[in-house]
């Protein structure tokens, strides 16, 4: 019996001990204050403010990557060529003007320009396969909407290519 007394006033007195050390933090632990709940808002304002920052640039990425984007679209069309350039050019024939200048006042651009149709855009790109990315430059009095005239730089070259009929991809 006296065991369980010393054990009592053991618990009795350590719970005192605790009480008095766990009776001041808990009183000096409150609720919290006013200025903790601003504290508490004004960080969700920013996390919210931080997040619409990175939507808003999320946005403006898609947007740039929409702008970047390039759209090719196949068309068929019948090509030639022309030789302006060439000393055995004939004026009326193979150009009109002066043939180091295009119609839409561009160099002229062996392996680059293409003489199109008043349908199509000066500075419209075209993949010619067999020729590369040519630029409309010029015009021609014979060519249709699904015609164009790629320029080479001598008259064989452009005998040589012929007319052909294929499929290339202009840029929209």
């Amino acid at each position: 019996m006296k065991l369980g007394i010393i054990r009592i006033g053991v618990f009795c007195f350590l719970f005192f001990v605790l009480g008095l050390y766990a009776g001041t933090s808990i009183t000096t632990l409150k609720m919290p204050s006013i200025d903790a709940h601003e504290e508490i808002n004004e960080l969700r304002r920013d996390v919210r403010f931080q997040q619409d920052i990175i939507q808003a640039y999320h946005e403006q990425v898609v947007d740039l990557k929409a702008e970047q984007r390039v759209e090719w679209g196949p068309v068929e069309m019948e090509l030639t060529g022309y030789a302006p350039l060439d000393p055995q050019a004939v004026e009326g024939v193979c150009y009109s003007g002066d043939p180091t200048v295009t119609a839409s006042g561009e160099p002229s651009q062996p392996g680059i320009s293409i003489a199109a149709g008043p349908s199509v855009p000066f500075g419209t790109e075209i993949y010619v396969p067999g020729y590369g990315v040519g630029v409309v430059h010029d015009r021609g009095g014979l060519i249709s909407d699904k015609h164009i005239d790629l320029m080479f730089a001598t008259r064989g070259q452009a005998l040589n290519w012929g007319r052909q009929t294929m499929t290339v991809w202009v840029k929209e």
